[in-house]
């Protein structure tokens, strides 16, 4: 008889480790996916890919590298973006016509700016461009008030909209 019972609570005692297990492996699995899933920011393969919230200061998760194409298009109520030093790359469109925009940060970890990423920002007057871009696409400030006072402080600055091999 203690042969039977013995093994009972061990075939007892294996079942509720594995449940146990299985417990903590579907709770681990589920913050996973609020995390890279939240309300506020769509994001996959650390790429921002739309930015859903209605706040008007924006403060990007670290765990994204890049802004992708529009993903901050026609938002007007973001007024201050923050990125972090994470992000390397801001892709083509991806704040086009927030025109609400002021503001933005932009880390020295950012290498490349893309097509048009700012165009239609009608209030954006003020941005630091860190010395680390490698890179900014053709239209990438058009129709900011920020590369009107570039202009303005130097004629050299230009709008490019096509590169022709000579």
């Amino acid at each position: 008889m203690k042969i039977g019972f013995k093994r009972c609570i061990k075939s007892a005692c294996t079942f509720v480790s594995i449940v146990i297990l299985l417990l903590a492996f579907i709770n681990l699995t589920t913050q996973v996916k609020v995390k890279a899933t939240s309300n506020e920011f769509e994001i996959k393969d650390g790429r921002l890919i739309q930015y859903n919230g209605n706040t008007k200061n924006v403060k990007v998760p670290s765990t994204v590298t890049t802004i992708g194409a529009s993903a901050f298009a026609h938002k007007k109520k973001v007024e201050s973006v923050t990125l972090p030093n994470t992000v390397t790359e801001i892709e083509g469109y991806a704040f086009w016509d927030a025109n609400s925009l002021k503001n933005i940060n932009i880390p020295d970890t950012v290498k490349h700016i893309g097509k048009g990423a700012f165009s239609g920002c009608t209030n954006l007057k003020k941005i630091e461009l860190p010395e680390s871009i490698d890179s900014i696409e053709t239209r990438a400030f058009e129709r900011t008030p920020w590369l009107s006072l570039q202009q303005k402080k130097n004629p050299l600055v230009r709008t490019i909209d096509r590169l022709e091999a000579p």
